[in-house]
C-alpha cells in the first residue's frame, strides 16, 4: 500500500520513517533515531547519507553527543508535509478495512512478536531466554530432527509403515 506511494515520490520505507519521526519530535541524536526507527545503526548512516544528500535533512554536531543530531531541512518538511496525509489516508482505508475486533487482534500480534524478537536478541546476547522463547526453540529442534532423520534416509517411526 506504501511502497508506490514511496516510489512515486523517490524515498524509501526507512526514509519516510526518518521523516515522520523527525517531524514529530524535532532534531534527534542519530542514535535515538535509529531505535525510534528501529533501523540499525550501519543502515542508519547510509540512510542519513542518501537524505543529506537529497537536501531533506541535515547533520548538526552537538556537544556530549558521540553521534550528534539530525534535523529536518525545510525540504524534508514539505516533503513530508506532502505524503503524510496520502500515507494517514492509507492507514485509514487498512483500520476500516479490518474493523476493530481484528485491529486489536493485529495490536496484540505484533506486540508479541516484539517481545519475542527482544527476547531473542537478549537470550542471544546474554545466554537467557524467556519460557516462549525456549518453546519457541524447542520446536524449531523437533523439525530440525525430522530433517535430519530424512537426510539420513530413515523415516521417522511413526511413518515407516506408509509409502
Amino acid at each position: 500500500a506504501f511502497r508506490p506511494l514511496f516510489r512515486d515520490y523517490g524515498i524509501t520505507d526507512q526514509q519516510f520513517r526518518v521523516l515522520s519521526i523527525l517531524n514529530k519530535t524535532g532534531d534527534l541524536e542519530i542514535g535515538k533515531l535509529a531505535r525510534r526507527g528501529r533501523i540499525v545503526a550501519p543502515s542508519m548512516t547510509g540512510i542519513l547519507d542518501r537524505m543529506v544528500e537529497k537536501g531533506w535533512v541535515a547533520r548538526k554536531a552537538s556537544k556530549g553527543q558521540r553521534w550528534g543530531v539530525v534535523a529536518l531541512t525545510a525540504a524534508g518538511r514539505r516533503l513530508i508535509a506532502e505524503i503524510q496525509p496520502q500515507a494517514d489516508e492509507r492507514v485509514a482505508a487498512m483500520q476500516s478495512a479490518l474493523g476493530p475486533r481484528q485491529l486489536e487482534m493485529l495490536r496484540d500480534l505484533l506486540a508479541k512478536t516484539r517481545t519475542v524478537l527482544r527476547d531473542l536478541a537478549a537470550s542471544s546476547r546474554d545466554g537467557t531466554a524467556t519460557e516462549e522463547v525456549r518453546l519457541a526453540g524447542a520446536r524449531r529442534g523437533s523439525r530440525k530432527t525430522s530433517k535430519k532423520t530424512a537426510a539420513s534416509g530413515k523415516r521417522p517411526a511413526a511413518r515407516q509403515g506408509k509409502r
